[in-house]
């Protein structure tokens, strides 16, 4: 078989911007908001039709760790709730999701960013050891857009990496990543998950459907994941799920993540004809929608200026450049078991510092979400989305001051920019 092709391209350049944002999920919404809300020509590259991410196209509820934030979560919070599109299962703040994709429309554009969809960002346009620019494909074909600072909120750090970004995988002990799971929505259901779970660590969903198989003969059922969450969405009877698991792929291979995707739907189907035939609360349920892209919770943790340890989450602690305040849990997905981890040693609420954000050996670069610099406890605590949001503010805060400072992202003084946050409104 042939082992490459070569070829010669040349690349338009479409487009000239001050700040230009990988990614249109939470960190990425963020990200922009802010930049443009800060003076910066901004421009949001998104593989899908919408901005959001795993809140839209990933149907990820509730909004984890958005409580102590302030700046743009709680304002995103605050106009989903003076619409009356928000619920709650338990102390879980959930949200419409067709309500988010309107909303951050709005909110972008209010910012004076342009966004383009359907669009894939391809690699980076490299000067001498800094980023310049990407290269996109999509409909109108292949193109480049210049921009003095890139902002990689893809997840997977995708960007930093093909700039040259140094990163780590997995946990310490075997590389191994936290499995996938598909979320889907369902409604006709007439059961409403309580939380805390009241029967113990499993959830009281898994104990309702263990119940209801063994009833029916079924012993030895093997189930996917023993906390399984239905969480409530605004409407009646409406809800989705975070049950499937797909375990043992890498979320930066393609072909694993298409085998990923296509074994969810069988476990959600799956799921679903369980749920229809052995629990009376779900007899009537229907499926209303799988999400549009795999849940990913885990790839590569791109290494920057300052790596989050847990030591750190051990003491709480506080930086100079602390630009938030984490204060979910360490949530470990089992990599080869069937639940979550609960023999980890208790955290205190500890700061993200603006250094975990500068990726080391790649100028005018910073990257937000889930990809920033920590080990793979801290990971598991920072990478739900209320905290991810909060990334994105501080990159596109940072960007738009170093380019009014006329220096680099990486030599921008962090505590200056937890400043401006905490001025925009942010609580540190």
């Amino acid at each position: 078989m042939q082992q490459r092709i070569e070829e010669t391209l040349f690349t338009p350049v479409l487009g000239e911007y001050d700040v230009i944002v990988a990614g249109g999920g939470p960190a990425g919404i963020g990200a922009a908001i802010a930049a443009g809300r800060h003076g910066a020509r901004v421009l949001v590259i998104e593989h899908f039709s919408c901005l959001g991410g795993m809140w839209t196209s990933g149907l990820v509820n509730p909004l984890f760790d958005y409580e102590n934030k302030g700046g743009i979560v709680q304002e995103i919070v605050d106009k989903i709730n003076d619409a009356g599109m928000n619920d709650h299962s338990g102390h879980m703040y959930t949200f419409d999701m067709e309500y988010m994709k309107l909303l951050l429309d709005r909110l972008v554009a209010g910012a004076g960013a342009d966004v383009l969809f359907h669009t894939n960002v391809v690699r980076p346009v490299m000067r001498d050891g800094a980023i310049c620019g990407v290269v996109v494909e999509n409909k109108g074909g292949r193109a480049a857009y210049m921009g003095k600072i890139v902002i990689d909120c893809t997840g997977d750090g995708d960007i930093a990496v093909r700039a040259g970004a140094p990163y780590t995988m997995g946990r310490a002990s075997d590389g191994a990543c936290q499995p996938m799971t598909l979320m889907y929505k369902i409604s006709h259901m007439d059961y409403v998950q309580r939380y805390p779970n009241p029967l113990g660590k499993k959830t009281e969903l898994f104990h309702i459907m263990k119940a209801g198989a063994e009833a029916a003969g079924l012993h030895d059922y093997d189930f996917n994941f023993d906390q399984p969450c239905l969480l409530k969405l605004p409407g009646l009877h409406t809800g989705v799920m975070q049950m499937t698991h797909m375990r043992g792929y890498n979320g930066t291979d393609p072909l694993d993540l298409s085998k990923a995707e296509m074994e969810g739907r069988e476990r959600v189907w799956e799921a679903i004809h369980f749920l229809k035939t052995y629990c009376d609360a779900f007899k009537n349920v229907q499926l209303d929608q799988t999400a549009a892209m795999i849940g990913v919770r885990e790839t590569r943790r791109i290494r920057g200026e300052y790596e989050i340890s847990f030591a750190d989450m051990q003491a709480g602690r506080r930086f100079p450049d602390g630009f938030a305040t984490c204060a979910f849990g360490v949530d470990i997905h089992q990599p080869t078991g069937k639940s979550q981890e609960n023999d980890i040693p208790p955290i205190r609420p500890y700061q993200l510092p603006y250094r975990s954000l500068v990726p080391l050996q790649v100028e005018n670069l910073l990257v937000a979400g889930r990809c920033i610099s920590g080990c793979f406890e801290a990971h598991a605590s920072y990478r739900v989305t209320g905290d991810c949001v909060a990334m994105g503010q501080a990159a596109g805060t940072a960007a738009a001051m170093a380019l009014q400072k006329k220096v680099s992202p990486r030599e921008m003084d962090g505590a200056e920019v937890a400043r401006a946050m905490e001025r925009d409104g942010a609580r540190l």
